[in-house]
């Protein structure tokens, strides 16, 4: 009986997401129309609209930590619903204040204290609500759904990759522009042989390595945000598992596409005799032959199901790692891919669930 009442409460609190990520993209877009009204934006819409996305992120974040703690500390089965609920609270309050902060920072270069504090409050008073409605609503709720087996915080795995996201877009600058030579021309000092001088690299100036930046962290962070849908949504394991194994070979793929396009189409001379992708191979090769080898193995393990999926997956996962260190520049692609597949790897933690007994 306290198993059932215990599957019960999981299911209610789990069910509780949703209504927090709408809250988190309305909450978030109301507080960059305040910052438009304080700061000023020639683009106010587009502030508000950026601002709900990295709400609904924040608080999508927040719930899974708050699931997750829930569940490590064994609430669902103490009889104190107080405990639950300060918990949830408390959890969802901190995550949010500073995530907050951490995004802040990254969108103006200092952290705007009363918006984060604002966050936290507001996070606080609909996580304490949200949990009051799921400890009322937990003893009429029917049998647990089939999702519910959903490991808590499942989701946490590619969006806190996505979290890292800035780390790679600075990081592919320094890629795109002193080690692919986009948008770059070697120049040589006028009366002085080609073959006897070195030359030296004209690039343009910093800005316009912006929209290459933006694009090659925009496929990662998409498929990390869908990769979290998926993890979080669809019931039956062994698709998940596969469809999160696609989104981190498409995170990768995205990454190397996009800087051997750069280093075909955007560089503008090179020294004579040096093709252009020769830089690239250079920068990214071993970063990519480490990102490639480690996709097989978590395809293998998924497409044969082998009796080692599970630790060739860890091996996949240390493979996106060792990718990242091995060339920042693509860790917008390896750091998601590497989320995608901890969450593929959690989807396969489970054993059987009770509703599906005897199927």
């Amino acid at each position: 009986m306290a198993t059932d009442s215990a599957e019960r409460l999981r299911s209610a609190y789990s069910r509780a997401t949703g209504p927090a990520l709408i809250v988190g993209t309305v909450v978030g877009a109301v507080l960059g129309l305040l910052v438009v009204q304080i700061v000023g934006s020639a683009a106010p819409w587009g502030v508000a609209l950026t601002f709900g996305v990295a709400g609904a992120v924040t608080a999508a974040i927040a719930a899974g930590l708050s699931l997750a703690v829930l569940a490590g500390m064994n609430t669902y089965v103490s009889p104190s619903p107080h405990v639950r609920v300060a918990a949830a609270t408390l959890t969802a309050s901190v995550a949010t204040a500073m995530l907050s902060l951490a995004l802040l920072w990254m969108l103006f270069f200092r952290g705007v204290l009363w918006i984060a504090a604002l966050a936290g409050v507001v996070a606080a008073i609909v996580a304490l609500n949200l949990a009051l409605v799921a400890e009322r609503r937990a003893p009429t709720l029917p049998q647990p759904a089939l999702r519910d087996h959903i490991p808590s915080g499942i989701a946490l795995w590619p969006l806190g990759a996505a979290m890292l996201l800035p780390v790679g877009g600075t990081s592919s600058i320094f890629l795109l522009r002193a080690q692919l030579h986009v948008r770059c021309g070697i120049y040589f000092e006028s009366g002085v042989s080609q073959v006897e001088a070195n030359g030296s690299w004209v690039c343009a100036d910093g800005i316009s390595y912006l929209i290459p930046g933006i694009i090659l962290i925009c496929g990662p962070f998409v498929f990390a945000v869908v990769g979290a849908v998926i993890a979080h949504l669809v019931v039956r394991d062994v698709l998940a598992r596969l469809v999160l194994a696609l989104l981190a070979v498409a995170s990768v793929a995205w990454v190397l596409g996009w800087t051997w396009y750069a280093s075909g189409a955007l560089v503008s001379s090179t020294p004579p005799g040096i093709d252009s992708l020769h830089y690239r191979y250079l920068a990214v090769g071993p970063a990519a032959a480490v990102a490639v080898a480690g996709l097989v193995f978590g395809l293998v393990a998924l497409l044969a199901r082998l009796a080692g999926t599970g630790w060739m997956l860890g091996l996949a996962i240390g493979g996106m790692l060792i990718a990242s260190l091995l060339s920042l520049g693509v860790s917008a692609g390896t750091f998601v891919a590497a989320g995608l597949l901890g969450a593929a790897y959690g989807r396969g933690l489970r054993r059987e669930h009770p509703c599906e007994s005897g199927m």
